[in-house]
């Protein structure tokens, strides 16, 4: 098992978390938690303690055993800060386990991760498609809103063809309107 002896700072309190600088550093939280153990120097228990990330940590894909597990005093109730960094390629050794973020957490009780670093790529594609989806439908009502009278022509008839407008306009087909003849005012010629 690759574990630190001893954190990279701190002595757990609210005001001096640990730090966690690597994945050896992270291991020894586990087993500290997760076995139930009691800080001799403070009488702080591990599970009870404050942790803090100072960097991202690359658990490089190694089988890891979440941290807390489901007996009295194992689960986490601290709290870790993230500080925005992140904890990644935890590969948990017993696929049954329940686990939390990134499968690095088993059991929490209480316990507080905060500052935690998300991955918003696939969010915002989803408001992006949401949003292109919404727009097509807007376009397409509005589409249909403005064309809906597109098969009807308007024609202006004179006034002795006004009888026959009614019948015209009835008809889905505007090619089958009476034929108008040319108006013929006096002044002209033939």
């Amino acid at each position: 098992e690759n574990r630190a002896e001893n954190f990279y700072d701190g002595d757990g309190s609210q005001f001096n978390p640990f730090i966690i600088t690597k994945a050896s550093e992270l291991a020894l939280m586990c087993y500290l938690i997760n076995n139930g153990i009691v800080n001799t120097q403070n009488g702080l228990h591990y599970n009870q303690a404050h942790y803090k990330l100072k960097n991202n940590i690359n658990l490089d894909g190694l089988f890891w055993t979440p941290i807390g597990i489901d007996e009295q005093g194992k689960q986490f109730s601290g709290l870790l800060d993230y500080q925005f960094h992140k904890i990644e390629n935890a590969d948990v050794e017993d696929k049954s386990i329940t686990t939390y973020y990134n499968d690095v957490f088993g059991v929490i009780s209480g316990g507080r991760l905060i500052n935690i670093t998300r991955d918003y790529t696939w969010l915002i594609i989803g408001i992006i498609g949401s949003i292109l989806c919404t727009l097509g439908i807007i376009a397409i009502v509005i589409w249909r809103i403005t064309h809906k009278n597109v098969k009807k022509r308007v024609v202006v008839l004179p006034n002795q063809y006004v009888d026959n407008y009614n019948e015209f306009t009835n008809k889905s087909d505007y090619r089958k309107a009476p034929k108008i003849n040319p108006i013929k005012f006096n002044n002209q010629k033939k």
